[in-house]
C-alpha cells in the first residue's frame, strides 16, 4: 500500500468509530506519518482504538509518544503514528463520571424534580434527565465561576462510556439527600469543583455541601461504586505526607536514595525533572526490556514504602495528628458523611472516618508495616487496650504514561484504602 494510501487508510476506518473526533495530519517523511486525534476525552479513544486496529487485521506496537502513549501500525517499510490529544477545554472521563454522581442529583434535589430520574435505569430515560438540566441552568449549587463548567460538563455526561452507571449511581446519592431532608430541611446545595461555599475551609473533603434551614452546614463525601468495591479515603502524595509529618530531612534522603540506586543508572543527574528529562526517560524505556523497567519501578516502590512506613513509626503523635488533619479531616462546625451511590440506585452510608475519630483517643500504641504479600501495599495498626483499627493504606504510580512509574520518581500516590477492626 502506498504512503499517502496508508494514511488514508487508518483515517477512514478510524473515522468510522470516531464521529466527534478532530483528525490532522501532521507533516511526515517518506518513511512515517502522523495523525493527531483530537478528542474530549483522550484516555477512552486511545483505549478504544486497539479494538479497532484488530478487527481489521491491522498490527500497531505502544510507543511513549505524546501525554498517555501513542499507536504505531506497520505497513511495510511505512509507518504510521497515533497521537491522542484532549481538545482545547476536554475533560477525562473520570472527572465527568464523578461530576454525573455529584452535580446531578444537587440539581434535580433543588429543582424539586426527583421524579425525572426516579426508578429510571435506561438510556432513553437519562437522556430525558440531560435535556432538561440543559435547558434548565441551575445557578443556586455553583460556588464562584463554576456555572461555566459546570454546564460544559452537563453537556458532555451522555457521552461517558459509563453513563447509565454513573446516572443510577446518581440516583442513590439523590435518594440520600430525599432522606435527609426530611429528616432537617435542606434550603441549598453546594457542588464543590473549583472551591467550598463561604465558612467552609479549602482542604474540607466535602464534594458536596448541605445548607440546612437553621444555617448549619454538611459537607458529603460522594462514592460510587459496587456494594462491595472500596474506593480510596485520602489520595495524596510522597513529598505532601513527609512535609505534614515535619520529615523535611527524610524528603532529601529518599530523593537521594532513589536516584542513586535507580535514575542515575540511566544517566539522569542527581536534579533530574520530569519537564526537562521526559525525553530521556522515554528514550531509555524504548531500549530496556520491559522485564527491567517491572524490576526498577518495584524497587523503587519498595523503597519509598520502607520510607513513608518508618516515619508512621517515629512518633504516635505526629501519626495521630496526620489521621486526624489528614484522613478525617473534618471541621467542627461543618462536620463530614460520606455516601456511597450504589449500582443498584440505593446508597449506603459509610462511617470509617466516625469509627476512626471516635477510636483516636484510646489509642496507646501506634504501628506501621509493610504488607509482605503485596508490592504496594502497607498498614497502620491503632491499638488500644481492648481492641485495634488497622488502617489499609498503599503507594503506588498514579500518573499517565508517559509520566508515570519511573517517569513519577520518589513521589509516588498515597492512599487510604479501608479499615479493618480486631
Amino acid at each position: 500500500m502506498a504512503n499517502s494510501k496508508s494514511t488514508e487508510y487508518v483515517l477512514s476506518i478510524l473515522k468510522k468509530t470516531f464521529k466527534k473526533e478532530n483528525f490532522k495530519v501532521l507533516s511526515g517523511t517518506t518513511k512515517s506519518q502522523k495523525i493527531k486525534i483530537e478528542s474530549d476525552d483522550r484516555d477512552s479513544v486511545y483505549t478504544q482504538v486497539p479494538k479497532i486496529l484488530k478487527e481489521y487485521s491491522l498490527s500497531y506496537i505502544k510507543t511513549d509518544d505524546g501525554s498517555v502513549g501513542s499507536y504505531d501500525i506497520k505497513f511495510d517499510s511505512f509507518t504510521v503514528r497515533l497521537l491522542f490529544k484532549n481538545k482545547s477545554g476536554g475533560m477525562s472521563e473520570t472527572t465527568l463520571n464523578s461530576t454525573i454522581t455529584e452535580l446531578v442529583p444537587c440539581i434535580l434535589f433543588i429543582d424539586k424534580k426527583t421524579n425525572l430520574i426516579k426508578n429510571k435505569t435506561t438510556k432513553k430515560d437519562f437522556l430525558k434527565v440531560i435535556k432538561y438540566l440543559k435547558d434548565n441552568p441551575n445557578s443556586k449549587v455553583y460556588v464562584g465561576s463554576d456555572a461555566k463548567p459546570g454546564m460544559e460538563f452537563i453537556k458532555e455526561m451522555s457521552g461517558s462510556s459509563k453513563f447509565v452507571e454513573k446516572m443510577i449511581n446518581a440516583r442513590g446519592i439523590l435518594d440520600y439527600l430525599v432522606k435527609l431532608n426530611g429528616e432537617q430541611e435542606i434550603t441549598n446545595l453546594y457542588w464543590a469543583y473549583r472551591g467550598k461555599p463561604t465558612g467552609v475551609v479549602n482542604n474540607h473533603k466535602g464534594d458536596v455541601f448541605v445548607k440546612f434551614k437553621n444555617g448549619k452546614m454538611l459537607g458529603v463525601s460522594l462514592k460510587a461504586g459496587t456494594g462491595k468495591s472500596e474506593e480510596p479515603k485520602l489520595n495524596t502524595y510522597v513529598n505532601a505526607v513527609l512535609e505534614n509529618l515535619n520529615e523535611i530531612q527524610e524528603i532529601k534522603k529518599l530523593k537521594k536514595k532513589v536516584w542513586k540506586e535507580i535514575h542515575s543508572t540511566f544517566g539522569l543527574s542527581e536534579n533530574w525533572t520530569i519537564s526537562k528529562d521526559l525525553p530521556a526517560i522515554k528514550k531509555y524505556r524504548e531500549v530496556t526490556p520491559q522485564n527491567i523497567l517491572d524490576e526498577q519501578y518495584n524497587k523503587m516502590l519498595e523503597i519509598c514504602r520502607a520510607s513513608i512506613v518508618k516515619v508512621f513509626n517515629k512518633d504516635k503523635n505526629s501519626t495521630l495528628k496526620f489521621i486526624k488533619e489528614q484522613i478525617i479531616a473534618e471541621q467542627k462546625d461543618v462536620p463530614l458523611v460520606v455516601v456511597k451511590g450504589l449500582n443498584t440506585g440505593k446508597y449506603t452510608i459509610l462511617n470509617e472516618e466516625d469509627e476512626l475519630e471516635t477510636f483516636l483517643p484510646e489509642v496507646k500504641t501506634v504501628s506501621s508495616y509493610i504488607n509482605p504479600s503485596s508490592k504496594q501495599n502497607w498498614h497502620i495498626d491503632l491499638i488500644s487496650k481492648k481492641s485495634k483499627l488497622t488502617l489499609n493504606m498503599s503507594i503506588r504510580t498514579n500518573k499517565s504514561k508517559p509520566h508515570n512509574k519511573l517517569a513519577q520518581g520518589y513521589n509516588l500516590a498515597i492512599k487510604f484504602n479501608s479499615l479493618t477492626k480486631s
